[in-house]
């Protein structure tokens, strides 16, 4: 009884394990190449096996699934199939380890990975040529890598690798580029791509290898053409490694440009006359071939005696010429110069490595003279000659003897020339009073104007409280158009027509600032000035030194 009883238990665990089962389509592949796992169970079942145990010597590509059920003289069967497309990820013998389905596992299975025949490449369908433009560079010196897929048959669902490696920085140079070669007899096509490479240190590099993987129609292979949507292919090109030097000790300290090419260009703004205290833009091009534009230093441009300097932001720009990155930084720098007179500007020049030559190499900018004008504040404060008749100072000299005691006499001897002398004291004093009366009345009048004109504006009066100076130099120049019909676009035209030569000073220091944001900001309230009049402009023709004779006497 017992017999019988262990009998059966055997026969139904034969029959458990009989449920799942497990077979490849090839027991040896080459490496690169794929092969089809199947699993077979003996039910419906919607459970996925547990894959995760052919990791890491195998690769899922993808899977699929099916079931079926079959009515033979009233026995119905089911079955449930799992095909899963494996990559060996190494060459030697493996083992595909028992797989586990609802409890239930698979039996083990062999697999013989083999390497590739080096002399049956450009004999078969597909294969992966890479070539570097060398395989020795400077840290950050442009490496160009050409990546070429060579294929027979049109592959479906194909995907091309970028290329990676440790400590490597890679961009694209150009798109894919397609064409036609003929290799060992036969006709291929090609899909070819170009990048440009650069590791950020000394030491060896390693580019991993560029995979391809498609699938391709494939009639020899019936027993899984069920579940087929091709022949998984996948090809894997060698490996590359670098040696990256370090940086030549002449360049410790310096911008580090490894580069092909160099290019330096400079423009000045354009006018027909540079004036002092007013800003004239430099412009400088840095254009590299060999390098991206992430890598373009920024110049630091040498002190001008007689000038200030003031750097404004840069723009980059990156191009290619189908073979190599070509970058340019466009720098502008605000030149304000102090006095008049000749403005020397220095000859510049910038280190650089060649790489073609492997030697330092030197871009140039050259020297240049400026004439600058005075600005019209330092005319107007020039002091002026008094004119003064020569021969009238040679006759004074002569009758100043005569002349006095005459005078003298003249007001002894005539009342009527006190009387005279009065009279004209009392008129003098009453047109007097009434110039400065008139003079007063319209000061005030100028001066309610201008709170006016501000204060019914709430958003320019707002504007001219703020403490940044874009924001205070268009409301100025707004508040000075409209108030006297103008149409300057600048403060230093405000300060050469102002009365006041504070309050030009302190116009022309807010514009300085305006170019580099640490330079100091004049502490002026400037709705406070314009309300007191200090905003006063020049009469025409008018001398702003103290030899100016009032209105009266013109």
């Amino acid at each position: 009884m017992r017999c019988f009883i262990g009998l059966i238990l055997l026969v139904s665990s034969l029959q458990l394990q009989a449920k799942v089962s497990a077979r490849v389509d090839r027991t040896e592949v080459t490496m690169g190449e794929s092969f089809t796992l199947e699993i077979t169970i003996g039910e419906t079942s919607t459970v996925a096996p547990d894959l995760s145990v052919l990791e890491p010597v195998f690769q899922v590509a993808h899977t699929n699934q099916r079931s079926f059920t079959q009515n033979v003289n009233g026995q119905i069967s089911r079955e449930t199939i799992w095909q899963v497309v494996l990559f060996p990820q190494s060459v030697g013998d493996h083992v595909i380890p028992p797989i586990e389905i609802n409890g239930e596992f698979t039996q083990a299975l062999s697999i013989k990975v083999v390497k590739p025949d080096p002399a049956a490449q450009g004999g078969g369908d597909f294969f992966i040529e890479i070539e570097p433009s060398k395989t020795e560079a400077y840290v950050q010196e442009e490496i160009g890598l050409i990546v070429r897929l060579f294929y027979r048959v049109t592959p479906r669902n194909a995907s091309l690798s970028e290329p990676v490696g440790d400590g490597l920085i890679v961009q694209p140079v150009n798109k894919s580029v397609q064409y036609q070669v003929q290799r060992n007899g036969s006709n291929y096509n090609v899909l070819e791509r170009r990048y440009a490479l650069y590791s950020e240190n000394s030491g060896k590099a390693t580019l991993n290898p560029i995979v391809f993987n498609g699938e391709v129609a494939d009639g020899q292979r019936q027993s899984f053409s069920m579940f087929q949507r091709g022949r998984p292919v996948r090809f894997i090109s060698d490996m590359l490694e670098f040696n990256i030097k370090s940086i030549p000790q002449s360049f410790i300290g310096k911008p580090w440009i490894p580069a092909e090419l160099v290019e330096l260009k400079q423009s000045w703004s354009q006018s027909n006359s540079y004036k002092a205290g007013e800003p004239i833009t430099r412009t400088v091009e840095l254009t590299v071939k060999g390098l991206s534009e992430n890598q373009l230093p920024d110049l630091i441009m040498p002190d001008i005696e007689g000038a200030k300097i003031y750097a404004d932001t840069a723009d980059t720009l990156g191009q290619q010429d189908g073979k190599s990155l070509i970058s340019t930084k466009t720098m502008k720098f605000a030149v304000i110069p102090n006095a008049a007179g000749m403005l020397e500007i220095p000859e510049y020049k910038l280190a650089w490595f060649d790489t073609v030559n492997q030697q330092m190499q030197f871009a140039t900018l050259s020297a240049e003279s400026i004439p600058i004008s005075a600005s019209a504040i330092e005319v107007s404060a020039q002091p002026v000659e008094p004119v003064v008749n020569e021969q009238a100072r040679v006759n004074g000299a002569d009758m100043s003897g005569d002349l006095i005691p005459e005078s003298i006499n003249l007001w002894r001897s005539s009342p009527w020339m006190w009387i005279s002398f009065g009279l004209a004291l009392l008129w003098l004093s009453t047109v007097t009073s009434w110039y400065f009366t008139r003079r007063r009345t319209t000061s005030v009048s100028n001066v309610v104007a201008d709170k006016v004109s501000v204060l019914d504006d709430k958003q320019l009066r707002l504007q001219l409280q703020s403490s940044d100076p874009a924001i205070l130099q268009q409301a100025l120049i707004l508040w000075w158009n409209r108030q006297h019909a103008q149409q300057v676009t600048n403060l230093s035209s405000i300060a050469e027509q102002m009365h006041d030569i504070s309050t030009a000073q302190a116009l022309l220091q807010l514009q300085a600032s305006l170019y580099q944001p640490s330079q100091e900001q004049p502490q002026t309230n400037w709705l406070k000035l314009i309300k007191s009049g200090g905003f006063k402009q020049q009469s025409s023709g008018a001398k702003t030194n103290s030899q100016e004779l009032p209105p009266l006497y013109q």
